[in-house]
């Protein structure tokens, strides 16, 4: 019994003893730690503050190390939560921004857009162009010497200014009308006389607002030589009431000046002729039966520009070339090809006379 039982106890220790081996060795090693480090301490405490109790400076340096700590871990737990706080406010309202654009129907953005294009097409539309009314008047016309104007005969034919006239205008009349902004008059359209009145108060009734008069000219004095072109314009500043124009005076010269400076451009030079190189073209001849405008000023010569300054119209009698000198005849009349570019030039000067107002 005694020889079992004594193997009993030493198993029984044994096994304590190898169970428990790790532990015991781990908390040897722990306390020789603990040991080390209060030596180190007390060393420590011993060489710098000699004068002060090892323990109590041990224990009141580690309260305040302790103390610290915990206050900066408070800090910056503060800090941290404070952080997150502000985190969560931007994640909120980015996602209350990102709700907004996802909560934005496709009807809101077309709408939109259906404003914007609302806006465009409220914006006040540009003044429609004023519609000019151009009476173009072919010289001449019908039987008599005087209604046929200039005759020369060339190659065997004769030929007649109010037959030139008549192919000219009606040039002028269909490039005009190309233009959606002029209405153009003519004061005949065939080989038949129009009083010189009839054709003035033809333009006034019809509301016209310019009045050119299409001629050929012949030397006043019978010399072969003379060639090249003039207008005819007022030589008053007559201002007659309710008038086409502010300034019928200076609106003729205008239009006149526009007219021969497109025949200038074809070749064609001031002629000699009334002296009209020395005037810029321009011949003004006053009334010399003592004929006056209401205002007592002198009436003009010639019957078309006399009445239609009376009507208040701007007016210019335009004499392309010299019939009577063969040059101008071979270069600017001899075909119905320089013709139809006379025409061209007149309705080209008429056009500019027009968009320059």
């Amino acid at each position: 019994m005694k020889n079992r039982s004594s193997r009993e106890s030493r198993n029984s220790i044994g096994g304590i003893t190898g169970r428990n081996r790790k532990w015991a060795r781990l908390f040897s090693v722990m306390m020789l730690m603990i040991f080390l480090c209060g030596c180190g301490k007390n060393a420590e405490a011993s060489k710098d503050f000699s004068t002060e109790p090892v323990t109590e400076y041990g224990a009141e340096l580690t309260m305040g190390s302790d103390a610290e700590a915990e206050t900066e871990t408070e800090i910056g737990t503060e800090t941290e939560t404070e952080s997150e706080t502000e985190t969560e406010e931007v994640a909120g309202k980015q996602s209350e921004k990102d709700a907004a654009k996802q909560t934005e129907t496709p009807t809101e953005a077309e709408a939109g857009e259906t404003a914007q294009v609302a806006e465009v097409v409220a914006e006040p539309e540009p003044a429609p162009s004023k519609q000019w009314v151009v009476c173009i008047d072919p010289g001449h016309g019908g039987e008599g010497d005087r209604n046929h104007g200039v005759e020369r005969e060339y190659n065997g034919a004769m030929v007649m200014e109010k037959t030139l006239t008549l192919a000219i205008a009606e040039k002028i009349k269909a490039y005009l009308e190309a233009d959606p902004n002029i209405t153009v008059l003519i004061t005949r359209t065939g080989d038949y006389a129009v009083g010189i009145q009839d054709r003035v108060s033809y333009a006034q009734a019809n509301n016209a607002d310019l009045f050119v008069s299409i001629h050929i000219n012949s030397s006043s004095t019978g010399n072969p030589d003379d060639h090249g072109c003039l207008a005819i314009v007022t030589q008053s500043h007559f201002q007659a009431s309710g008038a086409k124009s502010s300034d019928v005076y200076g609106d003729s010269e205008a239009l006149a000046r526009n007219i021969l400076n497109g025949l200038n451009g074809l070749g064609i030079p001031y002629t000699s002729d009334f002296m009209a190189d020395a005037n810029n073209g321009f011949l003004r001849r006053a009334s010399e039966s003592g004929a006056t405008y209401p205002d007592g000023s002198a009436a003009d010569y010639y019957g078309i520009i006399s009445n239609a300054t009376k009507a208040g119209i701007p007016a210019c009698i335009v004499e392309h070339a010299f019939l009577s000198n063969e040059s101008d005849y071979i270069n600017f009349l001899s075909d119905d090809g320089k013709l139809d570019t006379l025409a061209r030039a007149d309705a080209a000067a008429i056009q500019n006379y027009i968009n320059s107002r």
